[in-house]
């Protein structure tokens, strides 16, 4: 009964080493999801209503072209997109606000998005201030 006893042992010791293994190689192959990537908000100042209607104006339609995604949300101080997709599609808000001294207004746009390749949240910045920008030329 021993020798059954030491043989049972054995095989439950080899089949612990044997999930042990199984469970770290598994893991082991595993990596951490890439981080989502954002875009850093490089603002932009108006200085008139009219330059200031304008370049909000122009925002709306910046912000949901550079997106790819509907608008969800537009008040009078900010704006937000539907959030994004797997598609390459991303995540967009637009802020404005008045400095304290009322002095000029600042508009900044922020994207985001997943995991996709294709997804560029600082070029689409680069491109919403381009645009943007030019609409308040001229006032």
């Amino acid at each position: 009964m021993t020798a059954n006893l030491k043989k049972n042992q054995l095989a439950a010791g080899r089949m612990l080493m044997v999930l042990t293994s199984t469970w770290l190689t598994g893991c082991a192959g595993q990596q951490a999801p890439a981080e989502p990537r954002v875009s850093f908000a490089h603002p932009l100042h108006c200085y008139t209503a009219k330059q200031c209607a304008a370049m909000w104006a122009s925002a709306e339609t910046t912000l949901e072209r550079e997106s790819g995604m509907k608008i969800r949300m537009v008040t009078d101080t900010r704006m937000v997109t539907y959030t994004e997709t797997d598609y390459g599609r991303m995540y967009g808000e637009v802020r404005k606000w008045r400095s304290p001294d009322e002095s000029d207004t600042t508009i900044t746009a922020e994207f985001s998005c997943g995991h996709h390749p294709g997804c560029r949240p600082d070029t689409a910045v680069r491109q919403f201030n381009d645009t943007v920008r030019a609409a308040g030329q001229g006032y």
